[in-house]
């Protein structure tokens, strides 16, 4: 029979999401350092900007390039990592999946910016930039609700930039190919970016499994 410590037997819970008890496994087992505190709200907003798949009628149609895979896509789609006012709890952990497409000779190094932002967001809203998108960032955006509406808020504060290397990789072997229809390559890169808020905000890129950057922390 297993035996529990007295002072441990009302603190024994079922984890119901496995794979969140894995994720939060990962922390304590040190890929970030463990600190426990009181959830509490967070301060600010904290935002990525990624390119999405365009869909008419929903992304800014000013903001439309073709990528390698012959879709179109809105550049200055702005990812929401989390909101300001947002509870968080102990060592909360995010994990936002980003997709690169490449061609043979490219580069293997790719930069991310950590965005961060005073302005609380309603919930359901879509944030987008309104500049160029080699100007990034913003010292303007626009908000688009559901309804289309869009207004001005405050700027951005870039914190950070996150540069993933993956110069020792092999494309053809650890990256997807893919041919256009002419016969070009291409190759499409996943990596995710981990973000975890405890004291301080920490951030890490890793390609399967692999650290990929260095760790970015931020008070």
């Amino acid at each position: 029979m297993l035996h529990v410590p007295a002072h441990f037997q009302t603190a024994v819970v079922h984890p119901l999401d496995s794979e969140m008890a894995v994720v939060k496994g990962l922390v304590t087992a040190g890929i970030f350092s463990h600190t426990f505190h009181a959830s509490k709200k967070a301060r600010r907003g904290y935002y990525i900007p990624i390119p999405e798949v365009y869909v008419p009628n929903l992304h800014p149609s000013q903001y439309i390039f073709v990528g390698l895979d012959g879709l179109s896509y809105c550049q200055n789609s702005i990812t929401t990592i989390i909101n300001k006012g947002q509870v968080l709890g102990p060592d909360e952990l995010f994990q936002i999946k980003i997709t690169k497409l490449i061609i043979p000779g490219d580069a293997l190094e790719f930069e991310d910016s950590l965005w961060a932002s005073d302005d609380e967001m309603p919930p359901g809203q879509k944030v987008y930039s309104n500049c160029h998108p080699g100007s990034l960032p913003p010292r303007r955006f626009h908000l688009y609700s559901e309804t289309r509406e869009q207004r001005q808020m405050p700027a951005f504060t870039e914190l950070a930039k996150i540069t993933t290397i993956l110069r020792d990789k092999r494309p053809d072997i650890d990256f997807r190919k893919f041919r256009t229809l002419t016969g070009s390559v291409w190759y499409k890169v996943d990596y995710e970016i981990l973000f975890t808020f405890s004291t301080e905000l920490r951030a890490q890129s890793y390609f399967e499994g692999q650290p990929v950057s260095a760790l970015i922390e931020y008070i």
